[in-house]
């Protein structure tokens, strides 16, 4: 049996617009991003890889995660139920994909609960959503879920919050990242926003080094996430039924993809811990062939 059991993917979707081309350079677009994790039924998991973009269409997207997946066979692949996550649901069902330079076959991927293609599509697909068979459950398809009941959406951001915050201050860490980056010579960026507009504007970085500064810049943004406050600057703001929410004054899509792939880890765990034994701890370094 394989030392590590899952890769799963956290996915920040974008609403579709106008070719990539186009607005590539725009601050106030949103971006595509995707976050692959890898781990066990213990131990740490590991960040391998964070894709992001601006200004891809749906149909783009989709193709990407198609591409993203025939590298590391995801067994989960949680995507963001707002945005355009509900659109891109549709393209990644198609059996052709096409990213504006190519158009390939592909197994449709679909979730546990599309009976229409159970059997000819890789049902690999949730919604980071409280209503997601995966999450809650749904006995009727014989799918157990990680039963978590959630009477709000916000309660299921709070819990992958303080699941991924949990691992982080654990000692040793529960979660391991690539070794740092080593830039470009000359360049010093001082906010996530400002390494995002480089990185878009940037042209000729080998596929490497553009995933290991979109790794960089998807942590600078997490690191900037925090509980959105009220006005006196100091109470944490909750909703009606005491949860937080957060925010942040720098873009964070790449940052929400790396914790739903945290999650989408957790929820791997939590399924298996009655159906597998757990392997024994090992040291796994982060290869060069993920970092993509």
């Amino acid at each position: 049996m394989s030392e590590w059991l899952w890769y799963a993917a956290g996915i920040d979707a974008a609403l579709g617009g106008a070719a990539r081309t186009a607005v590539a350079a725009s601050d106030k677009t949103d971006d595509f991003a995707l976050a692959t994790w890898r781990g066990n039924a213990e131990g740490p998991a590991q960040l391998v890889n964070v894709y992001r973009a601006t200004g891809m269409t749906l149909g783009q997207q989709a193709a990407k995660i198609h591409e993203m997946h025939a590298v590391f066979h995801y067994d989960l692949m949680l995507l963001d139920f707002g945005g355009g996550g509900q659109g891109i649901r549709d393209d990644l069902r198609e059996p052709w994909q096409d990213d504006g330079r190519k158009k390939w076959q592909v197994r449709p991927i679909i979730t546990v609960d599309d009976e229409q293609l159970a059997g000819v599509g890789d049902a690999r697909l949730a919604f980071f959503s409280r209503a997601e068979s995966r999450i809650k459950g749904n006995p009727k398809i014989g799918c157990p879920g990680v039963g978590l009941l959630l009477t709000a959406e916000s309660m299921l951001i709070n819990k992958a919050h303080e699941l991924l915050r949990a691992a982080l201050q654990r000692q040793p860490q529960d979660v391991q990242f690539p070794p740092p980056w080593g830039g470009i010579r000359g360049m010093d960026f001082s906010s996530a926003d400002q390494m995002r507009t480089y990185s878009n504007g940037i042209a000729g970085l080998g596929d490497r080094d553009k995933a290991a500064m979109e790794t960089e810049l998807a942590l600078a943004q997490l690191i900037q996430i925090g509980r959105d406050i009220e006005k006196d600057g100091i109470t944490p703001k909750t909703d009606r039924f005491g949860f937080y929410s957060f925010a942040s004054d720098q873009k964070k899509d790449a940052a929400y993809a790396i914790v739903m792939g945290y999650f989408a880890i957790w929820m791997l765990r939590e399924t298996a811990k009655n159906t597998r034994k757990p392997e024994a701890k090992h040291d796994s370094p982060i290869y060069d062939t993920e970092i993509m």
